[in-house]
């Protein structure tokens, strides 16, 4: 902000992340987060231009406090777009010995209790009930791993959950999206994840929270899929209906590369154009200040 100042430049902030949920996760006081919160949004305030990565997002800052006005930028994927083919799903299905006809449900991310990886492994243990022949793949790590592994075993599902760790390979991580057949993320902490572009990519509906900003852009049973509350009971049934019709889940898919994913190319054609707008109204308005 000093540096804009002093170069008379405009300043453009982007708005992705839940501040208050971290900051009352660490410091455990509300007062002491709602003041944090009012020293962040000064600071947005004081900017040229704030952009969200959704509407939802949006709603999410000015709950916080913003009252000027701010623009979407989505984010992108720079996963090729395509289903999977043969070659694919023979090397993820040998990679990670799962039978050629099992459904495989993917999380990625980090293995955090914010994103709601508890409950996934939950929601695994209640589909169990419904003999559902699946493999549940998690991709990535972080501070909780050894605890949700842990939970995994104490459920009985040491033989069905699979901890692959991180995975820096691009090409391996579009393949496992790809053999995907559900990506479940009921995570209510993410704005606008980019894993769940990155799997519609690859022809994979996400099953989310309805009403979570993650959800934004998704309609129920047309390009992916929804439940009205994160408990295991509903996810659980809800994969369960999910797998017993094929056709709806190949539709979802198709329909989610259609629409859920946008190359990043098409962003930046707009971010180009709003940018040459941006300052176009900065010198307008550093001119009729003079």
């Amino acid at each position: 902000l000093h540096l804009a100042k002093k170069r008379s430049i405009p300043l453009v902030a982007t708005f992705h992340t839940k501040y208050r949920d971290d900051i009352v996760a660490l410091v455990k006081s509300d007062s002491i987060a709602d003041m944090m919160i009012d020293h962040i949004i000064a600071f947005y305030h004081q900017c040229d231009a704030v952009w969200v990565v959704n509407k939802a997002t949006g709603k999410t800052l000015e709950e916080y406090g913003y009252k000027k006005e701010y623009r979407i930028a989505p984010n992108g994927c720079d996963f090729p777009i395509g289903p999977c083919t043969a070659e694919m799903r023979d090397r993820i299905n040998k990679r990670f010995h799962i039978p050629p006809g099992q459904k495989l449900i993917l999380y990625v991310g980090q293995h955090t209790y914010q994103k709601n990886t508890r409950l996934i492994i939950k929601s695994i243990r209640e589909l169990k009930e419904y003999r559902v022949d699946f493999k549940m793949l998690f991709v990535g790590d972080g501070e909780k791993k050894t605890h949700l592994e842990q939970l995994a075993a104490r459920l009985g599902l040491a033989d069905d959950v699979i901890f692959a760790g991180s995975i820096d390979d691009r090409h391996l991580l579009n393949a496992i999206y790809k053999r995907t057949d559900l990506f479940l993320f009921p995570s209510i902490y993410d704005n606008a994840p980019l894993v769940v572009r990155e799997a519609a990519a690859g022809h994979t509906p996400s099953l989310l929270v309805a009403g979570s900003n993650a959800a934004e852009g998704i309609v129920n049973n047309e390009n992916g899929f929804l439940v009205s509350r994160p408990n295991e009971w509903e996810i659980g049934k809800r994969i369960y209906d999910i797998f017993s019709d094929e056709g709806l889940l190949r539709e979802a898919g198709q329909r989610a590369s259609e629409t859920v994913c946008i190359p990043w190319e098409t962003v930046l054609r707009d971010v180009h154009g709003q940018y040459r707008d941006i300052i176009r109204t900065f010198h307008g308005r550093q001119r009729r200040a003079i």
